[in-house]
């Protein structure tokens, strides 16, 4: 009795190590095409051969916090570059409402005053921006 209890003590502990160990079994084989296939599961009719690859270690609860504090600090940056897209929305359409000249400098410097249907325009354009970024 105490050769079996014996016995299947190794063997539960042979196994265990084996499942727990850090290393996995990869099988590699060819197929009738060519083909290379890889897996972890041993293919039945096919000649293959093994090799021992390291398991990825499991992600500590700090690499999650840390992701989490990561996409925080963008949703962060986010959230005031909005901020300051609805303010500079306001801020233009501000201007356009209330002056009736308004000078504007395209993208080469040259400045001109804008036509009523370009305040009309970029009016529209400011309006659309403050739907956009500005949270209510």
């Amino acid at each position: 009795m105490s050769k079996v209890i014996t016995v299947m003590f190794i063997l539960i502990s042979v196994f265990s190590i084996k499942a727990y160990s850090q290393t996995i079994t990869v099988y590699k084989w060819v197929d009738s095409k060519g083909i290379a296939h890889f897996s972890y599961i041993m293919p039945k009719n096919a000649d293959y051969t093994t090799f021992e690859m390291k398991k990825p270690p499991p992600k500590k609860e700090t690499d999650a916090t840390q992701n989490a504090q990561e996409d925080l600090s963008l949703s962060d940056k986010l959230t005031e570059q909005a901020k300051t897209n609805c303010k500079n929305a306001q801020d233009n359409l501000k201007v356009l409402s209330e002056y009736a000249k308004v000078k504007f400098a395209d993208d080469s410097g040259k400045e001109r005053i804008l036509s009523n249907e370009d305040k009309a325009e970029y009016k529209k354009q400011a309006e659309k921006r403050i739907a956009l970024f500005c949270i209510k």
